[in-house]
Formats: structure tokens, C-alpha cells, sequence
């Protein structure tokens, strides 16, 4: 009877076994078909995301390609979206461009047999052209230009001088000991002479006692008194001889004439240096150094060149930026301080070599800058270093938006080689050094020279392009798959 049991038990166990592989065998066949399923899934939609962002790299080409269609600047996409259809490989990616004309926005559906991937970009244009069109433009603060100053254009390679143009949205202020009779304004030394055109929306006139400023060019404004002007002039006194300055009144612009031209000037607004666009572009770059950045003493906010020079770009300093005296620093990419920048005399700040051909660089302060004497900043060809204050100067009604002491945006000493200094909301006052001239182009809202500054334009600012990144013109702001 056991033996009976035993072979039945075996019977059991053996079939209870083959249950189980068979189950086993089952779930394995069942676990491989969806994991072949899948993969070959996961393979499809990869395909469809490389196909999609094929799209978007050509989109990418193309808004770079056609930034400069036409004269107006007019890219693809811009004004008018643009859709259309690109092949890759076995798949499709259809791709539309739209936004503004320094930004597009990017959208690129990918499909590969059964797979759909869709890509939302978000590009923008690094490139500033602000167009310093003018040695010296001034917004609601004005002119003010003391003794023994001279304002002309040369060019560096050849030294040729040429006229230049000065512009203020308010007046323009300055001094003349000359007296009627000469024929231009080089004489005497004493005087504010500027080789060009003023114009000023209100007024040109004297600053404190004496006459005002000597204009080999023309000069037109509301009103016009104490000074000497060789070329036209418009002043809107009826009495052309209430314009009290020594000129040959038949010179009178009269609008009669030339109503279009005979006239006060009207406001410009000051050039756009795109400061959000600059904020932007750094905080992408996500380099961040928290407090002071003191150049030869703070470590981890600058770096070295192969020739052992400090080099500093492409970074957000959360406090001052400052410089030894004594030394040389390179420049290799914008920077953003939200302090101060404080440079110390006796330095050279110049482009990096390694960028020097490719862009113009900018240096940016939420607060002030202050350069001292005997600052040599250097540039190359068509590439020029610009050093912007968001700085906010008080000026009330009575009172120049400019004074003697550290209260203004920028305050600097003449510097040599092309520079631009730009006080966007404040006053730029410049200081003399002996010997020096100021080789370059200043922007502010009010602009002061003290006595005996030379100031010379280069050209080439005109055309001075500020290109934020290396990489290209156009840079992805965010990337996000839909």
C-alpha cells in the first residue's frame, strides 16, 4: 500500500514541476515580447526626437543665415512666421519660426513611422549694435565743457582730422575768451572749441561768466548766445542778432528756406546698449561669483592667459570689481557687476588677443565706475571695449546733473585709444591728464569736461558691433520638449 502512495505522490510532484516551468516559460516569452516591444519603442522615439531636433538645428541655421536679408535686418521668421517641412533620414520634422526681430521663438514636430516628438525653443540674438554715431550725445543732463578743450574727429591709421558732431537733448555749455574777427576756432588756447556741429533741443550758451563755446561747424538750437559759430546756425529769436553770438548773419538758416532743416533739434533717444539682453546672456552662462572681485587678490573670479596675464569674462560679480595699480588684464568676455567697478592708475586694460578680432566687449555696472590716472585702455582694428554705468544720478531742477565729487555715474581721467564710456542714467565727468587725449566717444545723460580735455573720435565706432557670445551671434535661451 505505501509503494501504491509513494508512486502516486511521485506522479503529483512531477506534474506540480511542470506547472511551474511551464508558467516559468510562459512569463519569460511574455516579459522578452514586451521588452521586444518596448524597445524597439523606445528606439522609434528616439528616432523621432534626433529627427525633431534636426529641425530645430536647422531652424537654428537659418535664422542665422538670413538675419541680414535685406537692409532692414529682416530674418527668417521675422516678421512673418515661417512653417516648413525638412526631411531626415526615414523621417519628417516640420518646423515653424515666429517671434520678434531679436528673438524667435522655435517650434519642431518630429515623426518617424509611428513616433511623434515635438521640441519648443527659445533663441536670441547676442549681437548689440548700439551705433555711437557721435564723440559726445548727451540726454537730459547736457553739456558742460570748461577752458582749453578741443573735440575733433581723427582717424587712427591715417591721423586725418575731421569734423564731428556733438548732441544734447538739453543745452550745450561752453567757454570762449576769443573775441569776434578770427576765422576759425584754434585760438586762443583758452577756448572751447569744438572742430564740428553742436545741437542742442533748448540752448547753446556760456557756462558761468564770459562767452560760450567756439563752433567751427554749424550750430542749431531753440536758442543761441555768447558764443562764436563759422558755420550755419538756427536759433528761433526773431531778431537774429539777439542770438549774441559773433557770427556773419546771412549764415541764418531761415526756415522759410528750408523749413525741414531750419529748425530746433529734436530729442534722440541715447543708444540702446540692450542691457536686459546682456543680464540675460550671463545669467545663461550661469557663472556667479558672490561678494568683491579684487584682480590679483580674489580668487575663482578671474583667471590666467598662457602669458600669465589676469583675464576676466562671461561672468555676474555679485559686489565691486577692482583693480590693481601697476598692471595689465584682458578682457575675454562681458561681465556684469552689480557693484562698482573701481580701476586703479597706472594699468593697461586691453581686449583679450584670443577675441580681440572676433567682437567688441562689454563691462556693465549696476553701480559706478571710477577710472583713475594713467589708465591706458588699448583696442585693435574695429574692436573697442565699452564700459556702461546703470547708474541713477540726482539732478533736480536747479542743479547740474554733474559734480566734482564721486556722486556721478562715471567719473574718469582722459584716457588714450578707443574707448567708449556710457553713463546710461547719470553723468559722465571727465577729468584731464597731461598730455593725454581721450580717444574714443562718451554716451550719458550728462556729460562734463573739466578744463584742458582733448578729446578725439575714432570712425570706426560707428559700426562697432558687441557680439555676447563666442559661439555665434544667436544663442538658445531654453530648450523643452512638449
Amino acid at each position: 500500500m505505501k509503494k501504491h502512495l509513494n508512486g502516486q505522490a511521485a506522479i503529483l510532484i512531477v506534474f506540480v514541476i511542470g506547472m511551474v516551468g511551464l508558467l516559468i516559460g510562459m512569463s519569460l516569452s511574455k516579459t522578452g515580447f514586451a521588452e521586444s516591444i518596448m524597445g524597439r519603442g523606445i528606439a522609434g522615439s528616439t528616432y523621432a526626437f534626433y529627427v525633431a531636433n534636426s529641425g530645430i538645428e536647422d531652424a537654428f541655421y537659418k535664422i542665422q543665415k538670413y538675419e541680414d536679408s535685406d537692409e532692414e535686418g529682416i530674418g527668417f521668421g521675422y516678421p512673418t512666421p515661417v512653417s516648413y517641412s525638412l526631411s531626415v533620414g526615414e523621417g519628417t520634422s516640420k518646423i515653424t519660426i515666429s517671434g520678434e526681430r531679436g528673438e524667435r521663438e522655435i517650434t519642431s514636430v518630429g515623426t518617424y513611422r509611428n513616433y511623434v516628438r515635438k521640441i519648443h525653443v527659445t533663441a536670441y540674438n547676442t549681437t548689440i549694435r548700439p551705433e555711437f554715431t557721435r564723440i559726445i550725445q548727451a540726454g537730459r543732463g547736457g553739456i558742460e565743457m570748461e577752458n582749453n578743450i578741443r573735440i575733433v574727429g581723427r582717424d587712427k591709421v591715417t591721423g586725418i582730422e575731421f569734423p564731428v558732431d556733438i548732441h544734447s537733448n538739453s543745452y550745450i555749455l561752453g567757454r570762449n575768451n576769443g573775441t569776434d574777427g578770427r576765422s576759425d576756432c584754434d585760438s586762443p588756447t583758452a577756448t572751447t572749441q569744438i572742430d564740428g556741429n553742436a545741437y542742442a533741443v533748448t540752448y547753446i550758451g556760456a557756462l558761468g561768466n564770459g562767452s560760450g563755446p567756439c563752433i567751427d561747424g554749424n550750430a542749431f538750437a531753440e536758442s543761441i548766445n555768447e558764443c562764436r559759430i563759422y558755420g550755419s546756425f538756427y536759433s528761433s529769436n526773431e531778431d537774429v542778432s539777439q542770438a549774441e553770438c559773433p557770427h556773419d548773419p546771412e549764415n541764418w538758416c531761415n526756415p522759410e528756406d528750408d523749413p525741414d532743416l531750419c529748425k530746433a533739434p529734436q530729442e534722440i533717444p541715447l543708444p540702446d546698449i540692450e542691457v536686459e539682453k546682456i543680464h540675460q546672456y550671463l545669467e545663461d552662462q550661469n557663472t556667479l561669483h558672490e561678494g568683491d572681485c579684487t584682480i590679483g587678490e580674489t580668487i575663482n573670479c578671474y583667471s590666467l592667459s598662457d602669458d600669465g596675464t589676469p583675464t576676466i569674462g562671461d561672468i555676474i560679480i555679485t559686489g565691486n570689481l577692482n583693480t590693481g595699480s601697476n598692471s595689465t588684464i584682458y578682457i575675454s568676455g562681458p561681465v556684469w557687476v552689480q557693484g562698482n567697478v573701481n580701476l586703479r592708475s597706472n594699468q593697461t586694460i586691453s581686449l583679450d588677443p584670443d577675441v580681440v578680432d572676433v567682437t567688441s566687449l562689454i563691462i556693465l555696472a549696476s553701480g559706478k565706475i571710477t577710472s583713475n590716472s594713467n589708465i591706458t585702455f588699448t583696442s585693435v582694428d574695429s574692436s573697442f571695449l565699452l564700459l556702461a554705468s546703470e547708474y541713477e544720478d540726482y539732478m533736480d531742477d536747479d542743479t547740474s546733473m554733474c559734480d566734482e565729487s564721486d556722486g556721478n555715474a562715471i567719473t574718469i581721467d582722459a584716457n588714450v585709444q578707443g574707448i567708449l564710456f556710457y553713463a546710461i542714467n547719470g553723468c559722465a565727468l571727465v577729468n584731464p591728464v597731461a598730455g593725454k587725449e581721450y580717444f574714443g566717444a562718451i554716451i550719458a545723460q550728462a556729460v562734463k569736461l573739466e578744463n584742458n580735455v582733448q578729446m578725439a573720435y575714432d570712425p570706426a565706432l560707428e559700426d562697432a558691433e558687441f557680439i555676447l557670445g563666442r559661439d555665434g551671434r544667436w544663442q538658445i535661451s531654453s530648450f523643452t520638449e512638449l
